[in-house]
């Protein structure tokens, strides 16, 4: 398993609601891009309490399918340009491997450099 290939989502909280953000596993968000990408006024972690109200799931178990949830989903271009991509599959036990092109498929997300 390549640690590059390795992604986490995280749920932010903007001044118009939430968006999910998804870099690889090893780095940071970074705020400033998630809010330039939105046009957001704001932009900040949500709080565990937004991710049990707006997910309904338990902490830890954050996949990346934000549409699912009618969130826009931010995804790091390094991502995209890994030959598979490994995320939660929102399980504490359990992964999901598929290639970065169907998850950009099934996800339509907005690309960019979203982590440091």
């Amino acid at each position: 398993l390549n640690v590059k290939e390795v992604a986490k989502a995280v749920l932010v909280k903007t001044d118009s609601g939430y968006a999910m953000v998804v870099v690889p596993a090893a780095k940071y968000v970074d705020f400033a891009k998630v809010k330039k990408a939105l046009k957001a006024k704001k932009v900040s972690m949500a709080k565990e309490t937004d991710i049990t109200t707006v997910l309904k799931t338990k902490i830890g178990l954050i996949h990346p399918f934000g549409t699912l949830y009618g969130l826009p989903v931010l995804v790091d271009n390094s991502l995209l340009k890994q030959k598979k991509l490994v995320a939660s599959a929102g399980s504490y036990t359990e992964s999901l491997e598929l290639k970065p092109q169907d998850f950009e498929k099934a996800v339509q997300p907005i690309k960019g450099s979203f982590s440091k």
